[in-house]
């Protein structure tokens, strides 16, 4: 790679498919902004208008995006009383296609269901385990505990190992849900190609291990009104704490629900300052990593839950919805004083760009 070409250079360069043209040097006159005129659909969905688009506020705006973000939760005049009922802890019903960038990640191994109905009295809907968010036709990001299970206990851990968790042929990613085991039409299924767990980094002079995986599909998929990609941040991009973002997921509604949710759900969330959140996490066995987000409904009433883990932190930054963070782990759901703790997608930007462009077909 170029001294010259940033890392969101060239991974805006990679997504639209120009590699050979604009990072090699032969087209320098494509600059950045023009790959991003390219990529202007990412982020967006059908279910908003682009009038009303326009004028919503951006990352670097915070306490200004709930009033939009209620919009988009204020059902039709018509709608069906299911459509305000409230899930995911403290959240709300998603419309059909408004991620559309969501994957739900599922396991065809019958004996990993058979470990958390056992041990965790857990039951599994549809094989799914785990979220997802769709960045290219052939690219998901996804969390690094997902396959390797780093935070289980010793006993599952050991179990998922036995069970191949981490092997491509035991998981599909399925794009364009929204009700997992009802056929609608919109669902598409691809088979994992190829799993690339993200190498450790140093934030502020220490030795991190990022949460996060990518997954490349094995075929591309055909983008739609309810299959589009998120837009990836920029390595500058910055998310001030009190900035308005949303999580959405198929996780549990309560850390005592003995089921994740059929339905896709969000929730609305605040970033919170890493310092506090260290020390909200100092004396427990769960460690804040540094550079690490952490986010969390108004008095703690909003989070993600387990089988939400690899699901976006969707931020709005520039033209469309950002995927800032991943959810990685927390105490519990929405526990008062304990923020939910996201990997960070900028932090790794150089990696995601590098996986991109060595591994593009």
């Amino acid at each position: 790679m170029s001294k010259a070409v940033t890392p969101s250079f060239a991974l805006a360069c990679v997504l639209v498919g120009l590699w050979f043209g604009c990072c090699s040097g032969a087209a320098t006159r494509m600059t950045l902004e023009g790959i991003r005129q390219q990529l202007a659909n990412c982020g967006k969905s059908h279910y908003e208008s682009p009038e009303a688009f326009a004028d919503w506020p951006i990352a670097e705006s915070p306490n200004s995006l709930l009033s939009a973000i209620a919009a988009i939760d204020a059902p039709p005049e018509n709608a069906p009383a299911e459509t305000v009922e409230k899930r995911i802890v403290g959240g709300i019903l998603s419309q059909r296609g408004q991620w559309p960038w969501l994957v739900s990640l599922r396991n065809d191994n019958k004996m990993l269901h058979e470990v958390f109905d056992k041990l965790y009295k857990i039951k599994v809907h549809g094989r799914h385990y785990c979220g997802g968010v769709l960045i290219h036709p052939q690219w998901v990001l996804t969390a690094k505990h997902c396959f390797t299970n780093r935070d289980l206990d010793f006993l599952t851990r050991s179990l998922m190992l036995d069970l191949e968790a981490d092997s491509p042929c035991a998981w599909t990613a399925v794009v364009g849900e929204h009700e997992i085991g009802q056929q609608d039409n919109t669902e598409l299924e691809r088979a994992i190609r190829k799993i690339f767990l993200a190498p450790n980094l140093t934030v502020a002079e220490e030795t991190v291990d990022p949460d996060l995986a990518l997954l490349r599909l094995r075929r591309p998929v055909p983008l739609s009104r309810f299959v589009r990609p998120a837009c990836l941040p920029m390595e500058q991009d910055r998310l001030v704490p009190g900035t308005d973002c949303v999580v959405a997921g198929w996780g549990k509604t309560s850390s005592l629900d003995m089921h994740h949710s059929e339905r896709l759900l969000h929730a609305s969330v605040k970033i919170h300052d890493e310092s506090d959140c260290a020390v909200a996490y100092r004396n427990d066995t769960i460690n804040l990593r540094p550079g690490e987000i952490c986010a969390a409904g108004e008095d703690y009433a909003t989070d993600a839950c387990q089988f939400d883990s690899g699901g976006p932190l969707m931020c709005r930054q520039r033209n469309g919805w950002t995927v800032s963070g991943i959810v990685s782990r927390g105490k519990d759901c929405a526990m008062r004083g304990y923020p939910g703790i996201y990997a960070n997608v900028t932090a790794s930007i150089d990696w995601i760009a590098r996986v991109l462009h060595e591994h593009q077909i």
